[in-house]
């Protein structure tokens, strides 16, 4: 065990040493900061704590609570949808890519396996540390959002701290794949651009799902008198007036095949869709708390409900899409394993 903790100490020591890593860590925590600087009142919404401000009139129908979905809303869309989905993860990737590569190079990693350590030590060690630089930028961006929502909202919003296994997760689905790669060309720049292409896949294939399901569903409306179907546009309007009958089965098929290649790659907007929902419902138990009245009865009254939920549906169940991402990443990180352990360095 001492072995192992020294490389993974040494590890993270290097990480560290890197300008990337305090540049990725202070990006997250000026983001994090900036979310904290917005705050708003019965007249106006306020940045960069009072700084600047947009008047808006809070006054109306929901008030308070308007002005709490909406500051739930600019962090699960906004901040968590743009940063810690994207940006944070990108720039953790590119940190960790050289990792493999480098100690697949002569030199290095010979002057490790000289050592007691096992190969199989340096290999978990190094993703160990990769992981724990992970955990170090999103623990620090979520203590201050949790902050944050205490300051705005007043309430203690625990169900954030779900993003950091979250992003872990994802992290590791795409991380598994580039240190395979690493391992295999002992190319940094392959490494990444193979890897932004799987992401780019695997998004590409969770919408074509969302969207052919959407037009099965579509698919299963007609209009009663006539028996046709109903443009999308009408459906919402037309909605008493129409029969709900079985949808295309072409639709449905496509689906099917869509569903089938998509359990072979990681699903990572189905894992960060679950926090954000857990954090979206828990913020409204904690207002209900709060406010001492039924907040889910008042976002019914005012609509704002399915405009808050609609989005954080799932292709997948939360069970699903966690179990086949860490079958994928087990299987990359054991073939990478294996020939990292094998391999002539």
């Amino acid at each position: 065990m001492k072995p192992f903790l020294t490389l993974l100490l040494e590890s993270y020591r290097g990480l560290k040493s890197e300008t990337i890593f305090w540049v990725t860590v202070g990006l997250s925590l000026l983001v994090a900061v900036l979310f904290l600087s917005i705050g708003f009142d019965e007249n106006e919404i306020s940045f960069f704590f009072g700084a600047t401000n947009i008047e808006f009139d809070f006054s109306g129908r929901g008030g308070r609570l308007v002005q709490e979905i909406g500051y739930i809303m600019i962090f699960t869309n906004l901040i968590a949808g743009g940063w810690l989905t994207f940006i944070a993860i990108i720039l953790a990737l590119i940190s960790c890519a050289s990792i493999f590569p480098d100690a697949m190079k002569e030199g290095s990693a010979g002057m490790l396996m000289t050592k007691a350590p096992s190969r199989l030590q340096v290999f978990l060690a190094k993703l160990t540390g990769s992981l724990f630089f992970v955990f170090i930028q999103v623990g620090l961006f979520v203590v201050i959002v949790f902050v944050a929502f205490r300051w705005r909202l007043g309430v203690w919003n625990f169900s954030v701290f779900w993003y950091v296994p979250a992003v872990l997760l994802v992290f590791l689905n795409l991380y598994s794949f580039m240190v395979l790669l690493g391992v295999l060309t002992r190319s940094v720049m392959t490494s990444i651009m193979l890897t932004m292409l799987l992401w780019g896949i695997s998004a590409g294939v969770d919408w074509a799902i969302t969207y052919h399901e959407s037009a099965y569903q579509l698919s299963q409306y007609v209009d009663a008198p006539t028996g046709e179907i109903v443009p999308e546009e009408e459906v919402e309007f037309r909605m008493p007036e129409m029969e709900k009958v079985e949808g295309d089965p072409q639709i449905l098929s496509q689906i099917g095949t869509l569903k089938i290649v998509h359990s072979f790659f990681p699903k990572n907007s189905p894992i960060m869709a679950s926090a954000e929902k857990k954090l979206v419902l828990d913020g409204m138990a904690g207002m209900l708390a709060s406010d001492g009245g039924d907040v889910s009865q008042k976002l019914e009254d005012e609509g704002e409900l399915d405009d808050a939920m609609g989005k954080l549906t799932a292709n997948d169940s939360t069970f699903y899409s966690i179990g086949t991402s860490c079958i994928f990443a087990f299987v990359m990180l054991s073939i990478a394993g294996w020939l990292f352990c094998r391999k002539d360095l």
